[in-house]
């Protein structure tokens, strides 16, 4: 392309030359005419010009019979004119304005398909973390809902209800079905986009723009029943009904939700948590079932209390910690252990998880 530049450049000159203006300005700028101080200076200057296109040409011929793009012009040079020219005679002056169109449309539809395909590439893969998530959360609740169901507390049972906000029902239920090949999902979600462009864009830099957290495209509500009764959705005013151990349950089952929430699909070996003074006013019964339920989301609890021994059938093991001050104030410390006998052992912190080796169907038959 390089000889093709110098080629077009030849034929401009060519053009320029035919008037006097043009030849003026090449003679003063381009050939630093205005620095001649004599004709003998300027006819030295034009033979070293033409000794200079003579040592070109055949470098030139060279380079136009190359056969990267020979086979499709078979350009010729002709020395008497000065002039390059195809196989059907049209001038390089005319063919390169030609091919720079081509190149620039071409340019221009790939850069429109690659935009295309980063788009859905981008929005694909966002839309499957989205749904991800999504479905994972859903999930999740279905769980809680199913360990709850098996406890009771105090004769009431509680369970978790999410149900996506109005502003966001219609956004959920595309992301759950949502392909990058349906046109009228793929239009939904740039719709949503463009509705929500600029708070996504006045997000701080690193945060999850509110809009995009598919935590906030939620109400989360907590029902309350007894048994045989419908479920009731707690407010200010259903919480506030009962003992206070009674109000207090509510709080420790979003607490021990939360955690595991938190904790759920994060490569963490302790999900722990620490209370002081936990479970006060609750009666035994209740604060033995949220020891159970933190047992069946599995969260290890940490708890400071003067009235508990860690000794629960709602637990797997436990180790207790008694704190003992003498007459003369010393502090001393003794440690009980305590598994639960009926619950198989929890594995050790590092140990690796072993996975069970798959029955074949012989194998299944023949035990």
């Amino acid at each position: 392309m390089r000889e093709l530049e110098l080629s077009r450049k030849t034929e401009e000159l060519a053009l320029r030359l035919t008037d006097i203006e043009d030849v003026a300005y090449y003679v003063l700028k381009t050939k630093t005419g205005q620095q001649f101080t004599s004709s003998e200076a300027i006819t030295i200057k034009r033979r070293e010009a033409d000794r200079q296109v003579l040592s070109l040409i055949p470098e030139l011929k060279v380079k136009v019979n190359d056969p990267r793009f020979g086979a499709a012009f078979r350009f010729s040079y002709e020395e008497a004119t000065n002039q390059i020219h195809d196989f059907r005679g049209r001038l390089l002056s005319a063919i390169l304005p030609e091919q720079e169109q081509a190149v620039r449309e071409q340019q221009e539809l790939i850069n429109d398909h690659t935009r295309e395909l980063f788009t859905k590439i981008i929005m694909t893969d966002l839309m499957n973390y989205l749904r991800s998530h999504v479905s994972s959360l859903e999930q999740m609740m279905r769980t809680i809902n199913r360990k709850l169901a098996d406890r009771s507390f105090g004769g009431q049972h509680y369970r978790f209800r999410i149900r996506p906000l109005d502003n966001y029902r219609r956004l959920v239920e595309v992301i759950k079905k949502y392909s990058p090949f349906d046109p009228v999902a793929d239009k939904e979600v740039r719709h949503f986009f463009e509705d929500h462009r600029d708070d996504i864009m006045a997000a701080e830099v690193g945060a999850v723009p509110d809009e995009l957290d598919y935590r906030n495209w939620y109400r989360y509500e907590m029902e309350v029943s007894s048994v045989g009764d419908l479920g009731v959705v707690m407010d200010r005013t259903t919480k506030s009904i009962g003992s206070g151990g009674e109000q207090a349950v509510p709080n420790y089952l979003l607490i021990l939700t939360i955690a595991h929430f938190l904790y759920r699909g994060k490569k963490v070996h302790l999900h722990t948590l620490l209370f002081d003074e936990a479970f006060y006013g609750i009666d035994a019964g209740r604060r033995d079932q949220l020891l159970g339920f933190a047992t069946d989301l599995d969260l290890q609890l940490f708890v400071a209390s003067p009235d508990q021994d860690g000794v629960r059938r709602e637990i797997n093991h436990s180790t207790t910690l008694f704190v003992v001050k003498d007459k003369d104030f010393n502090i001393h410390l003794r440690d009980f252990h305590w598994e639960n006998p009926n619950i198989v052992k929890q594995p050790g912190l590092f140990d690796e998880v072993k996975e069970e080796k798959p029955i074949s169907f012989g194998e299944e038959l023949s035990g």
